[in-house]
């Protein structure tokens, strides 16, 4: 899904880097090996996530807030693996910005090889939106989770990005498959999984997307997996939490 996730984001950095020539036919899962010096913790439980913004109305306090990791502002570190290549490491960590017209904006900031993917969401009532990125505008904000997910629901994805000379357009369904325990390098969480299914056009390509993304209730996204292939070349992204910073962020803002 996108973050996005890393989502359309995450997405579009899996097409310019997988289905570029040459990438190979196949690729599996993260391979084993070492998570490059960051050390592994026990699950962590949702209520120890601290409220990145303390004041929100009732109408924003919904489960999609929670699961898109918007309460929660301590640091979370990620392991990426792209194909057979070697693992790279980034983390994340969320700001509130504010209010306005009864929507909740947050910015999410990514360091490390993630530092091309920081987004600006809102919370508004029916769900998380993302309104932008580091790697470009979008035409209309994309709906990420609703705030409601209920097992089965299925939403549609359009979206064009302008980032640079392109312009890329994404076009999938996301759905709610269900919930389940997954366990990463970082631990063990009860997670809900979101599948997405669609395509990515870029002018007369057109690169077909799979991938499916675990939430977890308080902490955000804990894994993510991403194939594009085109013309048979198929690449396959994975992103997995690795740890997460026992103290919140002293730079998250609760101003309103």
């Amino acid at each position: 899904m996108t973050w996005r996730q890393v989502l359309v984001g995450g997405l579009l950095v899996g097409v310019a880097l997988g289905c570029a020539p040459g990438s190979s036919k196949e690729t599996s899962g993260p391979p084993p090996g070492t998570t490059g010096g960051v050390q592994a913790q026990a699950p962590q439980k949702p209520e120890e996530a601290q409220p990145a913004a303390p004041n929100l109305p009732n109408a924003l306090r919904h489960r999609g807030l929670g699961l898109y990791g918007l309460t929660n502002t301590r640091e979370l570190s990620y392991q990426m693996t792209q194909g057979g290549g070697t693992p790279t490491t980034g983390t994340q960590t969320v700001k509130f910005e504010g209010i306005k017209d009864g929507k909740a904006t947050f910015r999410i900031e990514r360091s490390g090889w993630l530092q091309n993917q920081s987004d600006v969401v809102e919370a508004r009532e029916d769900g998380i939106y993302v309104l932008s990125s580091t790697m470009g505008t979008f035409d209309v904000p994309a709906l990420e989770l609703p705030s409601n997910p209920e097992l089965g629901k299925t939403w549609q994805v359009k979206s064009k990005m302008t980032a640079g000379d392109m312009s890329p357009i994404l076009e999938a369904v996301a759905k709610i498959e269900k919930e389940e325990t997954i366990k990463v390098k970082g631990g063990e969480f009860p997670a809900l999984k979101v599948k997405l299914t669609g395509s990515i056009t870029l002018g007369e390509r057109k690169i077909k997307l799979a991938g499916n993304t675990w939430y977890s209730d308080g902490i955000g996204m804990v894994k993510q997996e991403l194939t594009n292939e085109e013309g048979g070349n198929k690449q396959t992204i994975v992103v997995e939490l690795l740890e997460i910073q026992d103290q919140p962020s002293t730079e998250s803002s609760t101003k309103q």
